[in-house]
């Protein structure tokens, strides 16, 4: 069961589910119900959603794995799963069954919603992650986007099957709508750079796998240097944003908010750049994953905060 545990990375799709709830009842719903407005689908819906996102995630981990036994068997031999503790047929047929499942579930919700093609969006995500190992992750910067760009859409998730109730809004409070859009797009867009940057760094840490199979990553095309410089200028991006963000809090006397962004995010984000800049070896390039997890952390939790201090103005 342990082994199961570990092949579907639970602590991924905790932070994903973690995601998507705070997306939902720290942002959406309480401006939808600040405007007298309802959510589509009821909390024991949104649960199914994003059991949905799980599944799906977890199936596309599941198939991962048993397609890059080669590269495992390389980069990280003693930790290899698919093939040793788990057999390659139950693999296969735990990926297929969460992702059937997972569609599904999708089905049915997305006619809840009122927008019937809205479970593309979890189809979409079993394509790419059925074809990445095997296809997208060997091209250059193809795997990296596509699996940074399926974050965005995980993040985007609550808010895609409150469309609807977000028309509504939109229609009734101009204003309000636009500042929530921004505020979608501004998480989204930190998700899908700060998951292109893990993925990179990944890459940076299994290239020897990845060589062994003539994959053609960022880390192998450009090499170790240039990429760091991808890297860091990623997070300079997101630094300068983030500082900008705070600047204003500042000016306006928001303190809390102020020091909360500085500690939980922008301190993250300038350590994360340190370790890329210094990294060489396998060991390092993991622990700048490490700090990385801590700025999505920290990312992620501001929106609890934020909830905090505007319910409590």
């Amino acid at each position: 069961m342990l082994d199961y545990i570990r092949l579907i990375r639970v602590g991924n799709l905790l932070l994903i589910a973690t995601t998507q709830y705070l997306m939902r009842y720290a942002l959406i719903e309480p401006i939808l119900r600040s405007d007298g407005l309802q959510p589509i689908l009821t909390d024991v819906q949104f649960f199914f959603l994003v059991g949905t996102t799980l599944l799906v995630v977890g199936g596309g981990y599941i198939i991962n794995d048993y397609f890059d036994s080669r590269i495992d068997a390389v980069n990280k031999s003693k930790k290899l799963l698919v093939g040793f503790s788990i057999k390659r047929r139950y693999a296969l047929l735990w990926s297929g069954l969460f992702s059937v499942v997972g569609i599904g579930i999708s089905v049915y919700l997305s006619r809840l919603s009122g927008i019937k093609l809205l479970f593309f969006v979890q189809l979409i995500g079993v394509f790419v992650l059925l074809k990445y190992s095997e296809v997208f992750k060997r091209k250059f910067l193809t795997g990296n986007i596509l699996i940074a760009l399926l974050m965005g859409l995980a993040v985007l998730m609550p808010a895609l099957y409150e469309t609807v109730a977000l028309s509504v809004l939109y229609r009734q409070s101009p204003n309000l709508a636009k500042a929530l859009f921004y505020t979608i797009l501004v998480y989204t867009l930190f998700g899908v750079l700060v998951v292109f940057v893990r993925e990179v760094l990944k890459d940076m840490q299994d290239i020897d796998g990845d060589i062994d199979v003539r994959a053609k990553t960022v880390p192998i095309v450009w090499g170790i240097n240039r990429t760091k410089w991808l890297l860091i200028g990623i997070l300079v991006f997101i630094f300068g944003s983030i500082g900008y963000f705070i600047y204003i809090k500042l000016i306006k006397k928001e303190y809390i908010i102020f020091f909360y962004t500085a500690f939980g995010v922008l301190v993250p984000c300038l350590l994360t750049m340190f370790q890329v800049a210094v990294a060489s070896t396998k060991t390092q390039f993991q622990a700048s994953r490490q700090s990385l997890k801590i700025l999505t952390l920290g990312g992620i939790f501001s929106l609890m905060v934020f909830y905090w201090i505007y319910k409590f103005q």
